[in-house]
């Protein structure tokens, strides 16, 4: 962040701000946290196993809860080792790869770097 003044939040959609299977849970917390990452100026990508036909209406849903979808399962950007098949993020949330975890931490670097605003 220190040196290119935003990160890449690559987030997964269902059981991450989506309750796929209905069983009651609430992600309000993880989608207010992409709302701060969004006013930070970061890059918000959806990085989702779902089939294509699914995606537009998965960044439809973002979008209702204020989230603006950069791109879907690629790059935002040109990066200078190449674009070859292997997406890049600062950091994953995602259940099935530490959301909890992960959300800790991203929420300590928002907060401190809102803190430094």
């Amino acid at each position: 962040y220190d040196t290119h003044k935003k990160l890449i939040v690559a987030l997964d959609f269902d059981d991450t701000v989506f309750d796929f299977h209905n069983e009651g849970h609430d992600y309000t917390q993880v989608i207010d946290l992409i709302r701060r990452c969004q006013n930070l100026g970061f890059y918000i990508v959806l990085f989702t196993g779902t089939h294509p036909d699914k995606w537009l209406n998965q960044a439809a849903y973002l979008e209702s809860k204020g989230i603006k979808v950069i791109c879907v399962n690629e790059n935002p950007i040109p990066l200078p080792f190449g674009n070859h098949g292997k997406m890049y993020y600062n950091i994953l949330l995602d259940d099935r790869a530490g959301l909890g975890q992960a959300y800790t931490i991203l929420d300590i670097v928002v907060s401190q770097i809102e803190e430094n605003l």
